[in-house]
């Protein structure tokens, strides 16, 4: 059993991404025969994505609860949808990104989720249930090299 002590990062108070990275980057270094190998490596040999990643994915299995009536209409965030027609590229639950005109707007789930979103293929966002979202959105992400290091995302 591998005991960890990063005191640094709690004491800070900082709640950032960059800080959590910094935890999970020292913790897969205590892995035996990883110490060597860069980050994006560890991340990769462990199967373990950034937690970038795993917060866009996150993000994308919300949009399509939203888009497949998972939730009440209520309590979800209006988007408004990008009329398809015969120029429109992609699938047809394309979003318009909202307006914001602060850091903190672009930030908000509502604009940040747009551009994944509107970049899935037909067959992702098209998917019968949950399940095979999941699937294909794994499928679809298998050679995104931006899983594995934090750099490129």
């Amino acid at each position: 059993m591998i005991l960890l002590h990063f005191t640094h990062v709690i004491t800070a108070g900082k709640g950032t991404v960059k800080d959590i990275e910094s935890v999970q980057r020292a913790a897969t270094k205590q892995v035996p025969g990883l110490q060597r190998l860069s980050y994006p490596d560890r991340l990769r040999r462990l199967k373990l994505p950034t937690l970038k990643h795993r917060r866009r994915r996150g993000d994308l299995i919300e949009m399509f609860k939203m888009v497949s009536g998972a939730y009440d209409t209520d309590g979800i965030p209006s988007f408004e949808k990008v009329v398809a027609n015969s120029l429109t590229r992609g699938h047809c639950y394309k979003i318009r990104r909202p307006i914001s005109k602060t850091a903190l707007g672009h930030n908000r789930f509502t604009s940040r989720i747009v551009n994944d979103w509107n970049s899935l293929p037909d067959d992702v966002v098209g998917s019968p249930t949950m399940n095979t979202f999941k699937n294909r959105l794994d499928k679809y992400f298998e050679n995104d090299p931006s899983v594995f290091d934090p750099d490129l995302s």
